[in-house]
C-alpha cells in the first residue's frame, strides 16, 4: 500500500554498492540561477538523517514542479536562504515531489512508517530536493 508522507531527504541510489559510506545518488542540480539549461544531472553523496523525525527515501519517481522552475530563476532566494539557516545555496537540488521506498528512518518516526514502505510526498520548499 502506498503511503502519503513528508520526507526531508531523498535519493535515487546507484546499485552495486557494498558500504553505506559509499552510497551515491543522482540529483538534478543547478550551480547558478538561470533557466532549464542550468540543470545538470550530478552524482552526490547520499544524505544523512539529521533529525530523529526524518526518513530517507530511495526515489523511484520525482518531478520538477512549477516552484522548482521558479526557484531555478532565483524566485525566493533571499527568504529561502534565511530559512536554510545560511547553509550553502549551491548546488541547489531540484525535484520536490517524489515517490519511492523508505530505506532509513529516525528513531522518533512512528510505526506507521517502516523500512521498505512505498511512500510519496514532497520536500519543504526551504530544503534541498
Amino acid at each position: 500500500m502506498l503511503k502519503r508522507g513528508f520526507c526531508l531527504f531523498r535519493a535515487n541510489l546507484f546499485r552495486n554498492v557494498t558500504s553505506k559510506e559509499n552510497l551515491k545518488m543522482k540529483s538534478w542540480q543547478i550551480h547558478s540561477y538561470g533557466d532549464l539549461s542550468e540543470m545538470q544531472l550530478n552524482s552526490s553523496r547520499l544524505p544523512v538523517i539529521k533529525s530523529p523525525k526524518e526518513v530517507l527515501v530511495e526515489v523511484k519517481a520525482a518531478s520538477v514542479n512549477p516552484i522548482d522552475v521558479l526557484m531555478l530563476g532565483g524566485y525566493g532566494r533571499t527568504l529561502f536562504q534565511m530559512l536554510r539557516n545560511f547553509e550553502l545555496e549551491f548546488p541547489l537540488t531540484l525535484g520536490r515531489d517524489f515517490s519511492g521506498t523508505v530505506i532509513a528512518k529516525g528513531h522518533e518516526v512512528g510505526n506507521e512508517i517502516s523500512i521498505g514502505d512505498e511512500v510519496y510526498g514532497f520536500i519543504p520548499i526551504h530544503k534541498q530536493g
